[in-house]
């Protein structure tokens, strides 16, 4: 006969609660890896384009435009954060100096 587990008297069960966040969670949106792989497929599917009927070429075309924008802007907030990572201490000093 097979054992079968036993809990100790008094003990359920149950699955954990998931940690809370603090403050409002921001959705980032896809990632810039995603995007520049949806781009890649999207102009490899586009280069033969004769044999797709015209509505989903066009689809497709504003999905290619949409994910090259969304690129960009990916691109530049990345930018932005480093730059305010290197200058942070920059900033601070300024700030402490102007204060006296």
């Amino acid at each position: 006969m097979p054992q079968t587990r036993t809990r100790p008297h008094g003990s359920d069960i149950r699955p954990r609660a998931k940690p809370k966040t603090q403050g409002k969670t921001i959705d980032k949106g896809p990632s810039l890896n995603a995007l520049k792989k949806r781009k890649r497929n999207l102009r490899r599917l586009l280069e033969h384009a004769e044999k797709l009927p015209a509505d989903i070429r066009i689809n497709h075309e504003r999905e290619l435009a949409s994910c090259t924008a969304g690129i960009e802007d990916a691109q530049n907030q990345a930018e932005l954060s480093r730059m305010i990572k290197k200058y942070h201490m920059v900033r601070f000093f300024g700030e402490y100096r102007d204060s006296r």
